[in-house]
């Protein structure tokens, strides 16, 4: 969580987030979600205030997501780059391919319950019979 932190408040850059770059970002975003300017959120306006909290979030953990796995430096993401460091499919497929057919059937995809290809223990499909 500290990068992300430091991605969202530390605003003049120098690596230190400081009490005044947190009530500015604070004040840059209320000023942002209030549309109409009047100074309150609505409830529309709180939800955008939470979206853009949200989008900051998600903003800072991809670009420090670039930074970690950006191999050439271009700062974008290339398949290849993904593709080292994710498991392949491969394993992972044929596992739920109990039949070997193919294709993963729903009746496969019930049986490997819990993702790794071991029945649910919650008693059915996702659990929804539960009683």
């Amino acid at each position: 969580m500290a990068p992300l932190m430091l991605e969202i408040y530390d605003l003049d850059g120098d690596g230190r987030i400081t009490r005044e770059e947190i009530e500015a970002r604070k004040a840059e975003r209320f000023a942002e979600a209030d549309a109409d300017g009047d100074g309150g959120l609505s409830p529309e306006e709180l939800v955008a205030l939470e979206d853009i909290i949200r989008d900051e979030i998600r903003r800072a953990r991809a670009a420090a997501t670039i930074e970690r796995f950006d191999d050439n430096g271009d700062g974008l993401l290339q398949f290849e780059e993904i593709e080292e460091r994710t498991p392949r499919l491969a394993p992972i497929f044929d596992r739920l391919d109990r039949d070997g057919d193919g294709g993963i059937s729903q009746d496969e995809l019930d049986a490997a319950g819990d993702g790794r290809g071991e029945p649910s223990r919650r008693g059915g499909p996702r659990g929804r019979d539960r009683g």
